[in-house]
Order: C-alpha cells, then structure tokens, then sequence
C-alpha cells in the first residue's frame, strides 16, 4: 500500500519506526515502510517495545518477520528491542539527530490522568524530535483488548465448567453407588480435564 505523503519530508539519514505491539499484518506494514524509505534509499531501524521482559522473544520473532518483509534493494533494515516502560523512555538511547521517527495514528500513550494521547504529539513535545504519521495504522490497543477478553472468557469458561461438573458429579454420588459411582465420577473427571485443556487452547493461544 502506498503512503500519501501530505507534506515534504524532512532531510534525514535513517527512518526509526515504532512497531506497534500485538496482532500485525506484517506484510501491509512491510510495504508501507519501505514505500516511504526506498525513494530516498533510507535506512530504517525498527524498535519494538517490550514491557513485560516474558514478552521480548514473541516481539523479537515479530521484528524479523517484519523486517524479513521490509529488507528489499535499496533499503537496509536492522531491529531492536527495548525493554522499557514506555515508547519516550525506548527511544531516548536509540534516537539519534538526522533520524525521522515513524508511527502510526493508532499509538497512544497514557496521560497523567490515563486519558489518551497521540504518542506523535507526545514525541514532539517531548523529544523535539521529526515525526511523521503512517495513517490508519495498526491499533496497538485492539491486541492487547483481545488478549484480555481471551482471558477473562478463559475464567469464566473454566469456571462453569468446574461447577457443572461438580453439579454433575454431585447427582452421581446422590444416584449411584459401589463400583458404578466409582467408573461414573471417574470417567466425569477425565471429560472435565479434558474440556478445561479444551478451553485453555481454544481461547489462550497466540
């Protein structure tokens, strides 16, 4: 997909892009990066960010992808990933004069009192740093909202699962007994087991 460019870019040596965190479609932001680095034959750097250090070999594995994607004459491409506890504090060790951060108008960063802000504007008046702004990009936020319903459903699942089969193998004992209740609260415990590790792969994986 080509990048509407709505103003002249500044003269710079290295594109520095903010890879946003969560699902991806690597290959439209691949061509979008490189759209706007091969006319000038610009590097580019992508950082990714990683809060959670559990979470750098998953966004690592991303950063190749994408930069596997991106990599094509005559635009060189080199990744990083910064464990650190937010897009300002990532960037200030990697940024460099000459160098023009790219993002996209989907990141946001957290305000004081938690509201949004674009995190272009908090660049700029944080770092006086050039930013230019892919638009419609890629809602860093819709993956980790996913994540969390996933989550969330994965407990309440796992929660009605328990009590129904705690109801059922209470009904068991109540109707049953000997050898019979035995097999049957066995075999309820195995099919249990069997639906939690249902549910857990159903709603978990990545």
């Amino acid at each position: 997909m080509l990048v509407r460019v709505k103003r002249p870019l500044p003269s710079v040596g290295r594109l520095l892009v903010l890879v946003p965190n969560g699902p991806l479609p690597v290959v439209e932001l691949a061509q979008r990066v490189w759209h706007l680095a091969a006319p000038a034959g610009w590097a580019v750097l992508l950082l990714g960010l990683a809060e959670d250090p559990e979470r750098e070999p998953a966004l690592r594995r991303t950063l190749a992808l994408l930069a596997a994607h991106t990599r094509h004459d005559p635009v060189a491409v080199s990744t990083r990933v910064a464990v650190a506890v937010d897009w300002l504090a990532a960037l200030r060790p990697v940024w460099r004069p000459g160098d023009l951060i790219v993002c996209f108008d989907g990141q946001a960063r957290r305000g004081w009192l938690g509201s949004p802000r674009a995190l272009s504007e908090v660049i700029q008046a944080t770092l006086e740093a050039p930013v230019y702004v892919l638009p419609d990009g890629p809602r860093p936020g819709q993956g980790r909202w996913r994540q969390a319903a996933a989550q969330w459903a994965w407990v309440a699942l796992n929660l009605a699962v328990i009590a129904g089969f705690f109801e059922l193998q209470t009904w068991i004992q109540q109707v049953a007994a000997g050898g019979a209740a035995l097999a049957l609260l066995s075999l309820s415990v195995v099919v249990e087991f069997a639906l939690l590790g249902l549910v857990h792969q159903t709603l978990m994986r990545d």
